[in-house]
């Protein structure tokens, strides 16, 4: 017996000939009278597609009358859509205050995506990474076969060959990347947050200056702080010198140590720019070691705000970081780019305040 193709007859089978479940587009562009683009474009409810709202109406009426309904599966492999965006941040090995203050700006982050008025249409999944990884492309490209597309908070200069990599096979867009010029950005002005955070110092009477960077200069963050500081200390009418900028130690210790090579020096810094949480508690036990009074002897003012430096006592000055802005910029640039509205590569800045306190008021 021959096989029929289509359907036939009224409703999904008919005359003896094989029953169909569910009738497809090019059996309602026949019934209808219409070509095969003209139905799909009109059973997928595209608004911008010239047609007369009789043809219109006559398509969905026969759609109606032989109950044609959309495929979900096959929409999503045509359409190669899940609705799921991913984001990938560095994750904690620890349970140390800074790893707590990370899950807290973490938290931060995901409430500044779910304000967004896109979020309806999507879900967020988090991929914790480890940075130091061997398996860390293999682990991000089977995190992203699922995904529409991928926020990356914090890369390093390292990973940018595997990003660009990635990037072919899924849109994404990066956090805390000012001056990785490949991909879509969304970062925070660190460059604007240090000048300022300096001109509030030398405002304070503040002679010599000194930043510390908890990681080293392949985070591109680390990079555009220590540019903006080298470039500010003459601008300020101060004397540059190479031992101001300290990077790369690791933890309260570390910090410690750094921050005493820096106050009992010949030429002592009497004003600091530190990174946040146990780095922070490290320099503050450097000063009192020192025999040094904060925010009279030495004024100092920490980057980023935590929970832990919010609360501290005497008040810490902070650059304070929109976590929330960030990501929600980052999250709407991201779905502009799934949905084909953008064209080219974006890069936007968001500005950094200060918050100030009895560190650099005394």
């Amino acid at each position: 017996m021959m096989r029929k193709k289509g359907v036939e007859g009224e409703g999904a089978g008919g005359g003896g000939g094989p029953k169909r479940s569910r009738p497809r587009i090019k059996d309602i562009a026949r019934y209808a009278g219409v070509s095969y683009s003209t139905a799909a474009r009109v059973l997928s409810r595209n608004e911008t597609y010239a047609i007369s709202e009789k043809m219109r109406e006559r398509v969905l009426e026969v759609a109606r009358k032989h109950r044609y309904s959309t495929d979900p599966f096959a929409h999503y492999m045509r359409k190669r859509r899940s609705h799921i965006i991913g984001m990938s941040g560095v994750m904690p090995h620890t349970l140390s205050d800074a790893a707590i203050s990370y899950r807290i700006e973490l938290n931060r982050r995901v409430a500044g995506i779910n304000s967004s008025p896109y979020y309806r249409d999507y879900s967020l999944m988090l991929l914790l990474r480890d940075d130091q990884a061997l398996d860390l492309e293999v682990r991000l490209g089977q995190g992203i076969a699922y995904m529409d597309g991928l926020i990356y908070v914090s890369p390093t200069t390292k990973q940018k060959p595997l990003l660009k990599r990635l990037a072919k096979h899924v849109p994404i867009v990066l956090e805390d990347a000012e001056g990785f010029d490949e991909l879509c950005s969304v970062s925070v002005e660190q460059s604007g947050a240090i000048e300022s955070a300096m001109r509030l110092l030398a405002n304070r009477g503040c002679k010599r200056l000194g930043l510390l960077t908890h990681r080293g200069t392949e985070y591109y963050h680390n990079q555009v702080r220590i540019k903006a500081f080298r470039k500010a200390v003459p601008a300020l009418g101060m004397s540059p010198d190479a031992d101001q900028i300290v990077t790369n130690y690791q933890g309260r210790q570390g910090s410690h140590t750094a921050a005493l090579r820096m106050l009992q020096a010949r030429r002592p810094v009497d004003g600091l720019i530190v990174p946040r949480d146990e780095e922070l508690v490290g320099v503050l036990d450097a000063i009192e070691e020192s025999g040094l009074a904060l925010g009279k002897d030495v004024k100092l003012i920490s980057v980023n705000e935590t929970e832990f430096s919010r609360h501290m006592k005497p008040g810490i000055s902070v650059v304070r970081f929109p976590a929330e802005q960030v990501a929600r910029e980052a999250f709407e640039l991201l779905v502009r780019m799934i949905e084909g509205h953008v064209h080219g590569i974006e890069h936007i800045l968001v500005p950094a305040s200060i918050v100030e306190r009895q560190s650099t008021t005394g």
